[in-house]
């Protein structure tokens, strides 16, 4: 008898064990963090590198994968790529070709007061804060100056425990900040940084875009020479501030930080 037809059916019983497997495999992000808006003075709204803002990659509420826009860096102090890589552009991010298109697209300015919102997307825990920014005055990311951020994203060494949320940071240039890139020598290129995979490896999502600043940046509570439009004053959204109270209590607890309530006693006349 010919042992064939058990060896088909052996590998039958495998590949669709295999199948199987493959199926109920739980799906994977891409990458962790992105930096979806970039939210101007003078009313543009630019966006991180590569990030697709017709709607097609999933935020809330819809499968797929969340972080296919989201930038990607190596860990450490000197990334490279120098604005990492994005799956949906297929590789490294062109600076040059990134920030002809945000030039074309209209380049967000500069708050009075030197400060950048930004829009932070967090794909999973790993894309948690703190997130660190800084800037290359020529646009040109051949060196990089630090930077304030003023409103940060919540977490601990990279990580926070949450899925798919959308929080506001606010990136601020130094007193004495200047941009010299792009045609009318006025754009800078910001590189912002967040997220872990290990404690050895940080800030390795977030992303690059570039902004307009006419001028420099002026010492707090002086009439300034930056040209940058209303200056608005930002404070932590409600979503902000009742995830760090509520990560607040539980490490408190953690630690026994916590008093533990105390009954009234009845008083007996």
């Amino acid at each position: 008898m010919s042992p064939r037809p058990m060896k088909n059916a052996v590998f039958a019983g495998l590949s669709a064990a295999m199948l199987w497997s493959v199926q109920i495999l739980p799906y994977t992000e891409s990458r962790y963090c992105s930096i979806l808006n970039v939210n101007g003075g003078n009313g543009v709204t630019g966006h991180g590198f590569g990030i697709d803002a017709s709607g097609r990659v999933p935020r809330t509420g819809t499968s797929g994968d969340a972080g296919a826009d989201a930038t990607a860096f190596t860990p450490g102090d000197n990334p490279n790529p120098v604005c990492g890589s994005v799956a949906k552009l297929h590789g490294a991010v062109n600076i040059a070709d990134q920030t002809a298109k945000s030039i074309a697209a209209g380049v967000p300015t500069v708050l009075s007061n030197g400060s950048i919102p930004l829009d932070f997307f967090q794909v999973d825990r790993n894309g948690g804060g703190p997130a660190a920014c800084e800037y290359s005055a020529d646009g040109t990311g051949h060196s990089f100056e630090p930077m304030d951020v003023t409103l940060n994203l919540p977490g601990n060494f990279g990580a926070f425990p949450a899925d798919r949320k959308t929080w506001r940071v606010v990136a601020t240039f130094k007193e004495g900040s200047r941009c010299s890139g792009g045609p009318d020598k006025n754009i800078c290129l910001v590189r912002c940084r967040a997220g872990q995979t290990s404690e050895t490896a940080q800030k390795i999502c977030g992303g690059c875009f570039i902004v307009k600043l006419d001028g420099t940046v002026a010492k707090k509570g002086s009439s300034g020479s930056s040209s940058g439009s209303d200056s608005s004053g930002y404070t932590l959204t409600s979503q902000q501030m009742d995830s760090l109270i509520s990560v607040s209590v539980k490490l408190a607890k953690k630690n026994n930080l916590v008093a533990p309530k105390h009954t009234k006693r009845a008083h007996h006349q």
